[in-house]
């Protein structure tokens, strides 16, 4: 139990098993009146399992409903560790709760494998936040983190946030979401309309919505087609050209890039905006990165090609290149393709 001000530092935390109603790798909930500091942590191949209804799991912490502080920094979760729940589960924080709750993550890395238990129960499920309170919106911000893991689940879901949860006015001084990197993959019923590789889902559309979404997420890169849903659950009805999708590296897809396969299995990007290619970087002497790197990595690259390499699957991406005008465009094709 922490209470003043409490910090963890430097700690590794491997092959451990935590089961309980409000269960996590390093901290469980937060208390009132109580600073929390957790950076330079490494949660590896740990087992967080909350298995009852109305319970929370996450990989750094469950619940932050106290009003208080917290800072998280420098942390990493593994794609040994999985966090699992009957309700509520995320691979950095389960559930943040109140409009005095504060949390500052910044440089953060989650490859966690987050999974629902059961569907009769389930609430929110995602690879950075599970649940997070509407009313707290002013005062979380999560910069520099990236999600390169798996969330499976039937309830809301999300590659970044599960649900937005609840009443609250947004102020738009901070954004919620900066200069982050989500390349998750989402496992879900298709017919699912509260999954996105960003939001899930949003309970009340007066706290988020198309007006001030480039407010609450902002600078942030994804990945559609290995999401395999969209920017956001169609349920929230939110429409934005901010986000950069990595599959559509000119910003203008939140749709699933495989929606746009043909049934011999290529699809074409178009990149018109060189050499500021959302999504990926190029240096002179090293050439193409990914800047989902450890997710989609790019095996080799020349001035006018790609080998990308991601979990299973290896693809080809062939970019011609033509100049009209002054703008260089460049198809890309992409093959083979396998249907996960």
């Amino acid at each position: 139990m922490l209470r003043a001000e409490s910090q963890i530092d430097g700690a590794e935390v491997k092959n451990v098993t935590v089961k309980a109603g409000i269960a996590s790798a390093v901290v469980g909930r937060t208390f009132a009146d109580t600073g929390l500091t957790v950076k330079n942590v490494n949660v590896c191949g740990a087992k967080v399992v909350s298995e009852r209804v109305n319970t929370v799991s996450a990989g750094i912490l469950a619940v932050h409903n106290s009003g208080s502080a917290v800072i998280i920094e420098n942390c990493t979760v593994d794609g040994e560790t999985t966090v699992s729940s009957a309700s509520v589960a995320a691979g950095v924080v389960g559930d943040i709760t109140g409009e005095e709750s504060s949390l500052v993550a910044n440089n953060i890395k989650s490859f966690a494998n987050v999974e629902e238990i059961s569907s009769a129960d389930a609430v929110a499920f995602a690879g950075l936040v599970g649940k997070l309170s509407a009313s707290a919106l002013n005062n979380v911000q999560f910069k520099n983190v990236k999600i390169l893991g798996s969330v499976s689940a039937n309830a809301s879901v999300g590659g970044l946030i599960g649900v937005i949860k609840g009443i609250g006015s947004y102020n738009g001084l901070n954004a919620v979401i900066a200069d982050c990197v989500c390349a998750a993959r989402i496992i879900t019923d298709g017919k699912n309309e509260n999954a996105g590789v960003v939001i899930g889902s949003v309970e009340n559309d007066k706290a988020v919505n198309s007006e001030n979404i480039d407010s609450v997420v902002k600078g942030t890169v994804i990945s559609t087609y290995f999401g395999g849903v969209g920017a956001f659950g169609t349920s929230t009805s939110i429409e934005t050209k901010s986000i950069n999708d990595m599959d559509n590296p000119n910003g203008a897809s939140i749709v699933p890039s495989v929606g746009t396969l043909s049934t011999f299995g290529e699809t074409e990007i178009i990149l018109s905006n060189l050499p500021n290619v959302k999504g990926y970087t190029f240096d002179s002497a090293t050439g193409w990165a990914s800047e989902a790197e450890e997710r989609i990595t790019v095996v080799s690259s020349t001035a006018d090609k790609l080998l990308l390499k991601e979990s299973r699957l290896i693809i080809w991406l062939i970019f011609r290149l033509w100049h009209t005008m002054s703008l260089i465009q460049i198809p890309m094709y992409v093959f083979p393709y396998i249907l996960r």
